[in-house]
């Protein structure tokens, strides 16, 4: 029997579940907050002593925004390596510091990239 097909869609409200309870983030961090637009819906991600806080609507004021769909978000959460391809298409926008998402997306990892820095 052929596995079901994947789903054509992702909510916002699932891909937001999934970061804020499987992303790793470092306590001792400095905060993250995060404008996050998903097909016209927005939403402020905070990352703060390791804890991550979503709500809709927006942030007063945010180190970062970022402009996406959910699919895509969802994508860049399970595949860290399709972000700068994802960036470079224009599938997602960013306005602010790359490494402070990078962060956001990923929390932390045993062994974080080399190139990361915060020039990007």
């Amino acid at each position: 029997m052929p596995p079901p097909p994947e789903p054509t869609s992702l909510s916002a409200t699932s891909v937001l579940i999934f970061l804020r309870g499987h992303v790793r983030h470092d306590p001792a961090a400095p905060p993250i907050v995060c404008r996050l637009d998903l097909d016209g819906s927005v939403w402020t991600v905070c990352v703060d002593s390791g804890q991550v806080q979503v709500r809709s609507g927006e942030p007063a004021t945010a180190d970062i925004s970022l402009r996406t769909d959910p699919k895509t978000l969802g994508g860049l959460l399970a595949d860290p390596a399709s972000l700068d391809a994802a960036l470079a298409e224009g599938s997602v926008a960013l306005v602010g510091d790359l490494l402070a998402l990078k962060r956001l997306l990923y929390g932390v990892a045993d062994s974080p990239p080399r190139h990361w820095t915060s020039q990007e």
